[in-house]
């Protein structure tokens, strides 16, 4: 649905596309602001209507507002939508359509839109500004400023190392990496903890330790809630405090937390569960469809990406999702530790050596698995008949629409969370057990720039519509 006189239903080209990376931080940031947006507006919620029918009020609002921002791609987020804010109030035109509650919630976030900017934040700009034009200003300098926006601890640490201390480097490369180890281990168990309430992905964990509104953590107040949550004794707790604060100033910031999380699930092979041979097949071959709708090879995207032909496990799993294949944090993890266990034999691939071999995966092995994966995907041939017997239950578009918006994650109610999934199919075919759903789940792609797992309603439509992606192969494929 599309707010009257947005004028943005086509997003034009860019004349420069930002990087993968900043895709990322800018689609959190926006997500992140979004949702804060719709909590506000629930003040204003009358108590005679539920939380989902007031938020149908607003989801066309947010929804283009969405839509605004990611074509015009903002350097300064929170103002380009405080202004928006302002000029869609003061249109009368583009209000007409407006819902009288969507009314009151734009008026909600209007006090915002005329705070001005603090002495503070108008100082660290002029700063930000010095900064940058100096850094410019030599090759060095350029490399230091790049490591910073892509957030890169460990290369900005090396730039800065001085040249002439040759001989502390190692003995003060020792401490970190095993002081880091056993931080992800305590971090491990921190998260573990959070599994058994229901907690799953780094951002739920992250938002567990109640972040500010500029997205970090003040140390003290994750301190007194490890503390409560009784998993890890003192000394446990200020080493894991000291390795999630990268910069330092007291402060945990979501991308390094991110970052944590993503190296302990590379070294833990027990924390997700198991695929089984058919998932993990399943899986691949979504990966092989993806790589040929783009017209590459998985060594030659590698080449591109990292220019090597093997990987440390942990660089293996943050390639495989910088890459932008259609998979989770949560399924990456998984066919690394499907790798390490061995347990990701499927007829046709006894004979080929896994791709992990002393830590390190082989992009070569590992292209040559994933081109396997296409002559033997019985899941996939199982799903495509599944999917359109649910489409039959459902009913038209008009039900589809409607029960993938009722399980859809708000505000913007474009993505199904696996839960949501879950309740969908449950609701649909009271009799499909957890495994059946798990499976369902397996064979569809994630959504690339979000923490958690989601699918995007496209591609639900396209399995229940028997429209799936299939892999080209030299053989048919028939179920039995």
């Amino acid at each position: 649905p599309g707010y009257p006189g947005s004028g943005c239903a086509m997003a034009a080209p860019m004349e420069t596309l930002p990087t993968q990376a900043e895709n990322e931080i800018f689609f959190q940031d926006l997500r992140g602001l979004l949702v804060e947006m719709a909590h506000q507006s629930l003040e204003g919620k009358p108590s005679e209507m539920t939380e989902d029918e007031y938020l149908e009020h607003l989801e066309p609002i947010l929804n283009t507002l969405a839509s605004d921002c990611m074509v015009k791609q903002p350097e300064n987020l929170k103002s380009f939508v405080q202004q928006w804010v302002e000029d869609k109030h003061n249109d009368q035109k583009a209000m007409e359509g407006v819902s009288p509650f969507g009314r009151i919630a734009m008026q909600s976030w209007k006090p915002k839109a005329s705070m001005e900017e603090s002495p503070e934040l108008q100082g660290l700009r002029q700063e930000h500004g010095f900064l940058q034009e100096v850094l410019q200003s030599s090759e060095r300098g350029r490399k230091v400023f790049h490591a910073v926006q892509q957030r890169d601890r460990t290369g900005l640490l090396s730039l800065l190392e001085p040249a002439h201390c040759e001989s502390s480097v190692v003995p003060l490369q020792a401490q970190p990496v095993q002081r880091g180890f056993s931080a992800l281990h305590n971090l491990g168990k921190v998260l573990r903890s959070l599994r058994h309430e229901g907690i799953t992905s780094a951002s739920a964990a992250f938002t567990y330790f109640s972040p500010d509104q500029d997205w970090t953590i003040p140390v003290p107040r994750m301190k007194l809630q490890l503390r409560r949550m009784q998993v890890l004794n003192g000394g446990e707790i200020n080493q894991l405090l000291q390795y999630l604060d990268t910069s330092g100033i007291g402060r945990i910031s979501y991308r390094p937390f991110r970052t944590a999380v993503a190296e302990f699930l590379a070294i833990s092979r027990d924390f997700h569960s198991a695929l089984s041979p058919e998932e993990f097949n399943a899986i691949l071959c979504r990966i092989q469809a993806r790589l040929q709708r783009t017209g590459m090879t998985f060594s030659e995207a590698m080449r591109e990406a990292e220019g090597k032909n093997s990987l440390p496990g942990s660089q293996f799993m943050q390639s495989l999702r910088n890459l932008r294949l259609g998979l989770s944090n949560k399924e990456v993890a998984q066919i690394f530790n499907s790798l390490s266990a061995n347990s990701f034999r499927v007829a046709g691939t006894t004979h080929l050596p896994n791709p992990v071999q002393n830590g390190q995966v082989s992009v070569v092995l590992f292209e040559a698995l994933l081109e396997k994966s296409a002559l033997e995907n019985k899941l996939q041939d199982w799903a495509m008949a599944a999917f359109p017997r649910l489409r039959e239950i459902l009913g038209d578009e008009e039900a589809v629409q409607s029960a993938l918006r009722n399980h859809a994650e708000p505000p913007l109610r474009q993505y199904l969370p696996f839960t949501g999934f879950a309740a969908l199919l449950t609701e649909a075919d009271p009799g499909i057990t957890s495994a059946e759903i798990a499976r369902l789940w397996c064979v569809l792609e994630k959504d690339d720039f979000s923490d958690e797992p989601l699918v995007r309603f496209e591609e639900f439509l396209q399995w229940i519509n028997a429209e799936a992606p299939k892999v080209k192969s030299k053989k048919d494929h028939v179920f039995t």
